[in-house]
């Protein structure tokens, strides 16, 4: 008698685990709605010819869980230049406790000695906090909002990353 209730409280928790999922699936279908939550554009140094658009990288992710990334062939990005996804409900809130945390301030660090040949911008427009920096030896970031660039380019397009793993990229060191 035991297995069988077992059996039948495995199968409840498969079907609600698959529930939840396909409707947080389907909630992250449509397309993102209102500011993100995070986003950072990088632009080259160079100025594009007169008249054209300036070449630009965005990742943005959304309160839905949504997130969006456009890429640019000037930062050899190969085509589909536009790609979205969902993000795990459990990254989600990750990503929202590490935008919370990150103070968006630089600290005094050596830096390297390589050439910056990107403007980076970080912003978390719902809380109004912008930090433009530059790639790949900008000023050093805090420790917090060095935490939240890592643990968004993580959560965009990586899949299911284990909880554990995203809290170890999400979360400052100590």
């Amino acid at each position: 008698m035991s297995r069988r209730v077992a059996l039948a409280t495995l199968a409840a928790v498969a079907l609600i685990g698959a529930i939840d999922h396909a409707s947080a699936a389907a909630e992250c279908r449509q397309r993102p709605r209102g500011r993100p939550i995070y986003r950072v554009t990088e632009t080259g140094f160079a100025a594009p010819t007169p008249g054209a658009p300036t070449p630009a990288q965005v990742l943005a992710i959304y309160p839905d869980g949504t997130w969006t990334r456009h890429g640019d062939p000037a930062f050899g990005d190969a085509p589909p230049l536009d790609r979205a996804g969902c993000v795990a409900p459990a990254a989600l809130r990750e990503l929202v406790a590490a935008v919370a945390r990150a103070r968006f301030r630089f600290i005094t660090a050596p830096t390297c000695a390589a050439v910056n040949d990107r403007r980076v911008l970080l912003e978390a427009p719902r809380r109004g906090k912008r930090l433009a920096t530059e790639r790949p030896c900008g000023r050093p970031l805090d420790p917090a909002t060095a935490a939240l660039a890592a643990c968004a380019e993580r959560v965009a397009g990586a899949g299911d990353v284990p909880v554990d793993e995203l809290r170890a990229t999400c979360r400052p060191a100590r």
